[in-house]
């Protein structure tokens, strides 16, 4: 029949301007036709017919796949049989509303996210932005759980929509600036993650005194500022990220009891005060910063800190209170200006691994070989000028130790007999 031909779902399929429609009748086309469809417009089969423009067959095929007849290779694909990657749809469950959907009617977005069960919308565009958020966000906000907004600048406002879902648990900014940036968390009891990746913030998100939901708070290469008040921040935060900013200075963290793991690396922080970190915290990253001093170590008790680094900065010393710190498992401490490791540094008994490349260490402290659970030690490109009798003596067992850079030529003979450690000279 010539109503459900080949050529009148294509028809569908490229009026867009009616697609609110059209998603209705690609239901009712048997799944022989939609196959038949499928085969001209996916380029891995062999009836593909060939086309400049193929981002636009596969917009075609997102609308069979979520649209076509039971029974069809569409419907499959739909059902997780098996998956058929596109721009749009690159996995289950996340739709990319891209600038193809602009000039499309409302209701679209809304019937492929019921028809995909969709929770992940990325918004690459800001042309769909109006009707998308006015007219379908308000049908399928239960679904939506997840949104990222990539690269635009736009002034519109989402903060009766979007910004007041109680579903959203997580909401990411990647290169956006305008108006369309949230001011206000206080509609979002659901969020969870957080973040803000090259955007421009003028200041630290605000949120409501009673927020209890958040856990992961990002926000990278996006504050212009040296110095800035986390106290404000939820106490539930477990995970928060600066890195990357022009901070010089952080205040109120203590005040974040909740928290696990602070990255601040690629910063402007010159000094470390272990006294104004809250004492749960497991993970520390101040890589690649302009720190010179670390204080504060015997002021506090960070006993569950597992994870410390300090690589890429200006120290020329470890202070001996770096042995308070009993539960780390890593420290990296490479790229700095050391030339000694203070005795207390092995009261670490649970480090694994320990970098100390590219520093001007000349000698290891005999109490060293305490550190029993090491498996992973790179002391390249220092000063060491002798090794063995400490590797000898010790008891490590399947230690990997990076040696090469330094002034060894004299013991390297004596090095290659060791069969208690793996070495790299």
């Amino acid at each position: 029949m010539e109503e459900f031909s080949k050529e009148k779902l294509i028809g569908l399929l490229k009026d867009q301007q009616n697609m609110d429609q059209n998603c209705l009748f690609i239901q009712i086309f048997p799944p022989e036709v939609i196959d038949e469809v499928w085969d001209q417009l996916d380029p891995f089969s062999d009836q593909f017919i060939q086309n400049p423009d193929t981002q636009i067959y596969e917009f075609y095929l997102l609308f069979l796949i979520a649209f076509g007849a039971e029974g069809s290779l569409a419907s499959e694909v739909r059902n997780g049989r098996f998956h058929r990657p596109l721009t749009c749809w690159p996995e289950p469950g996340t739709l990319h509303v891209t600038v193809q959907f602009h000039g499309m009617p409302a209701g679209v977005v809304s019937q492929l996210v019921e028809a995909l069960s969709i929770e992940r919308l990325v918004i690459e565009s800001e042309y769909p932005l109006q009707t998308v958020f006015e007219m379908d966000f308000m049908m399928i906000r239960n679904r939506i759980t997840s949104v990222t907004f990539f690269d635009m600048e736009s002034q519109y406002q989402l903060t009766n929509t979007l910004y007041a879902s109680e579903y959203l648990t997580e909401l990411s900014f990647v290169r956006v600036e305008g108006a369309i940036l949230p001011v206000s968390f206080d509609k979002m009891p659901g969020l969870k993650n957080l973040s803000f990746i090259q955007s421009k913030v003028v200041k630290l998100p605000v949120f409501s005194v009673n927020n209890r939901s958040l856990e992961r708070l990002r926000v990278s290469q996006s504050l212009n500022m040296g110095e800035t008040d986390v106290s404000g921040l939820p106490i539930s935060l477990k995970e928060l990220d600066l890195s990357m900013n022009k901070l010089t200075e952080i205040k109120g963290m203590t005040a974040l009891i909740n928290l696990k793991k602070l990255n601040l690396s690629n910063t402007l922080i010159k000094q470390l005060d272990f006294s104004t970190l809250p004492q749960g915290m497991m993970y520390l990253n101040l890589r690649s910063c302009k720190v010179q001093s670390l204080i504060g170590a015997e002021k506090t008790n960070l006993s569950e800190l597992q994870i410390l680094d300090l690589g890429i900065n200006l120290l020329n010393e470890l202070p001996s209170e770096i042995g308070r710190l009993i539960a780390l498992k890593e420290l990296m401490v490479s790229d700095n200006q050391l030339e000694y490791i203070p005795d207390e540094l092995t009261s670490l008994v649970q480090l694994e691994r320990l970098d100390l490349r590219n520093n001007y260490i000349r000698i290891l402290p005999p109490q060293f070989k305490k550190l029993q659970k090491l498996c992973y030690l790179d002391l390249e490109d220092n000063g060491l000028i002798e090794i063995f009798d400490l590797l000898d003596s010790s008891e490590w067992k399947n230690v990997r130790i990076r040696l090469s850079g330094n002034s060894l030529q004299s013991e390297k003979k004596k090095l290659v007999t060791l069969n208690n450690v793996f070495l790299d000279l």
